[in-house]
């Protein structure tokens, strides 16, 4: 009793596919559109297009264009030396859909009509129905292409004040840095921050850091106004006082947080002021405080 079943389901599954194939769309494919140099390649581009649609299921061949379905209307244009190949759907004489993409050269033309008509017939972007036997060369550079940041040495100083270090006194604050521009409003940074103040009695308070940070600039203009932030380690001293017998230091994490202004950012060397507050995440060892430094920077990019 099985053997027929198995045999009914099969013919039941024939009849489902050859009325799909009967039900198929027919498309007609027009001559591709094309001036200039790229004229020699309409009738390459249409028979490019005609294997194209044959190789999609749900769809035949039409000879003419009054007992189509659907009318496939491609044009190519040369942009340098790249082709641009656009595809118009058009049923009774109404546009439905249109899809183009780029052809790094005349040999890629095959792989970038296959997907133009793919994308065309299913109405998806042709950038999204890539399949793993049709990629194309410009996207396969498109891939490795990146913007080329741009690079700069930092050297600022300025004044700067401590908190959590025993001092009210002001100090003197260097600033060593890298800086990598990876977009018009977004920096990078790699930087060394000494910090030195005047504490009681005969010692100093000191206070260093080693941080990767980021800048944002609020706009692209030559003078641009920006907010700083940066994480990494630092390594703070506090001043000594008559209560303090032993050293005491913090090591540690620490976070910096601040805003400022460059200027001349269309030149090569730049400009900026810049305000900070580092916070040491670490306790001192003996006052058991956590350490800070705020600082206004001059500095200098080259």
């Amino acid at each position: 009793m099985k053997v027929p079943s198995l045999i009914l389901s099969a013919l039941a599954l024939l009849i489902v596919l050859f009325a799909a194939n009967a039900q198929a769309d027919s498309v007609f494919v027009q001559t591709a559109q094309a001036e200039g140099e790229e004229a020699s390649l309409r009738g390459t581009v249409q028979e490019l297009v005609k294997a194209a649609v044959s190789e999609q299921s749900g769809y035949s061949l039409a000879s003419t264009a009054e007992g189509a379905d659907l009318v496939l209307r491609p044009r190519i244009l040369k942009l340098g030396s790249a082709y641009i190949l656009t595809i118009d759907k058009i049923k009774a004489d109404k546009v439905l859909f249109t899809s183009k993409m780029r052809a790094s050269n005349a040999e890629d033309l095959d792989t970038v009509s296959s997907r133009v008509v793919r994308s065309v017939l299913k109405e998806v972007r042709a950038e999204s129905n890539a399949q793993v036997d049709d990629i194309t060369e410009d996207e396969v550079s498109r891939g490795t292409r990146r913007h080329i940041a741009t690079r700069q040495w930092e050297i600022g100083f300025g004044p700067a004040w401590g908190t959590n270090l025993n001092t009210e006194k002001s100090g003197l604050v260097f600033h060593l840095g890298f800086v990598w521009g990876v977009d018009p409003q977004w920096d990078l940074d790699l930087s060394f921050r000494a910090t030195g103040i005047d504490g009681k009695n005969s010692s100093s308070a000191y206070f260093s850091e080693f941080m990767i940070g980021t800048n944002y600039h609020f706009n692209k203009d030559k003078n641009a106004p920006f907010i700083t932030a940066g994480l990494g380690r630092a390594t703070a001293g506090v001043s000594d006082s008559a209560i303090i017998l032993n050293d005491d230091t913090a090591n540690g994490w620490a976070a910096r947080v601040g805003a400022g202004m460059k200027f001349f950012r269309t030149s090569t060397v730049n400009l900026g002021l810049e305000a900070n507050y580092t916070f040491l995440l670490a306790e001192t060892s003996v006052s058991k405080k956590n350490p800070g430094v705020a600082s206004f920077l001059v500095s200098v990019y080259y």
